[in-house]
């Protein structure tokens, strides 16, 4: 069966500016840098953040928060720190009918460098003129996207952002440019706090202390076989095993099945075998998960320090989906300790 491109498809994209480029400049390693988390220094009321107005919607009891009537464009620098806390505490927060993918470049980068440095991309691709932001871009003719994990039943794919960096991110800003009415395409996040703090004091007692490696290698090679760009090669760094959130001072399950491929001081047998209990444990933790849908305007902001995350690669191949994201950079993962 041959699928014809619809007739949108002969039309410009809405955000022609923000179309995705690959690009074959090398990029260096992250410098170090000291993280000013703006959470440590943000009013605990939120009165720069919540309004009269604004109406908050937990998105279940422990995990995301919606919030209606708060423009992202809008809020000052103590609005910001407000927010970096919010999400530091609730994983994430979705804000919807959004004037930010209208704002222009400028403007988003401003607002996220507010949180750190902004990652550099290593294979993803990018608009023409920017290098710190990552575009996620599907049409009905290009279809690459959906079939990128073709070789998989199922595209589902636990993972924190770029793990591997010496100093892993800190927060995100994911949001729509253009979806044409689809359905489907769900960001799926995960709780690590919640995953850590429902296993056994044995189990978490063990955990504690172990150092894992964090490694991009997976991602470069794809990108060398399939002609993609490569902008750095692989980094591999160990991190605990079970952080402490620097805001929150909550203990964290920092493990991913994308970029975590070893635990340091063990046999490969175990190391192996406690990662694949781990990453089950956390793709079947519904109980600690949330389910966010994309509409035009919806802006998600998320702690990489805590929420893990997956696509739904479901979305229909008629319909055109253009979405950006921006990353800030923090701390080096502090190690949890006993109590």
């Amino acid at each position: 069966m041959t699928v014809i491109a619809a007739p949108h498809e002969l039309d410009e994209p809405l955000y022609p500016a923000y179309m995705p480029t690959l690009t074959d400049e090398i990029f260096p390693e992250h410098e170090p840098f000291e993280h000013d988390d703006p959470a440590l220094r943000a009013d605990p009321s939120f009165p720069n953040l919540l309004g009269p107005k604004t109406i908050v919607k937990n998105v279940t009891p422990l995990f995301g928060t919606e919030l209606d009537n708060v423009q992202l464009t809008e809020l000052s620098s103590a609005g910001l720190d407000e927010l970096g806390l919010l999400v530091a505490q609730r994983g994430f927060a979705v804000f919807r009918n959004q004037d930010w993918k209208d704002s222009g470049f400028k403007k988003q980068l401003d607002i996220a460098r507010h949180f750190g440095p902004l990652h550099k991309h290593p294979v993803q691709p990018r608009p023409a003129t920017e290098t710190e932001i990552a575009v996620i871009y599907q049409s009905a003719a290009e279809v690459r996207r959906i079939n990128y994990w073709g070789n998989r039943v199922s595209g589902v794919n636990w993972h924190a952002d770029q793990t591997h960096e010496r100093q892993p991110p800190a927060v995100t800003f994911f949001g729509v440019l253009e979806n044409q009415g689809w359905c489907g395409g769900d960001t799926i996040m995960s709780d690590s706090v919640q995953a850590f703090n429902h296993l056994s004091p044995v189990m978490q007692n063990m955990l504690i202390g172990l150092r894992a490696i964090h490694s991009s290698n997976a991602l470069t090679l794809k990108a060398k076989k399939e002609g993609d760009a490569l902008r750095r090669e692989a980094v591999n760094t160990p991190h605990p095993l079970i952080t402490q959130h620097p805001v929150t001072g909550d203990k964290v399950l920092f493990v991913n099945e994308v970029f975590t491929t070893s635990i340091e001081g063990m046999k490969v047998e175990e190391s192996d075998n406690l990662l694949k209990f781990l990453f089950a444990y956390i793709a079947r933790g519904a109980d600690f998960q949330a389910r966010v849908k994309w509409e035009e305007g919806t802006v998600i902001v998320w702690d990489q320090r805590r929420a893990q995350h997956s696509a739904t690669l479901d979305t229909p191949h008629d319909k055109r989906r253009h979405m950006i994201r921006i990353t800030p950079l923090g701390g080096k993962p502090i190690p949890a300790t006993r109590d």
